[in-house]
């Protein structure tokens, strides 16, 4: 019983944090940093974008 109780409670949670992660529309902007070796580096700004595409897929 003690397992069901946990295991119920975790697919609940899981629920929540999927249904969250939805809710959000927009991805927010990052640098984009990539080390090439020891001196260089690629950098490259990423702006702010939507999740969704045409048809809302992701």
């Amino acid at each position: 019983m003690k397992y069901l109780k946990i295991l119920i409670a975790t697919f609940i949670f899981s629920l929540n944090i999927t249904y969250a992660q939805n809710t959000v529309v927009n991805r927010n902007p990052f640098v984009l940093k990539i080390p090439i070796d020891g001196k260089k580096y690629y950098k490259q700004e990423i702006k702010s974008s939507p999740y969704f595409i045409k048809g809302n897929d992701f």
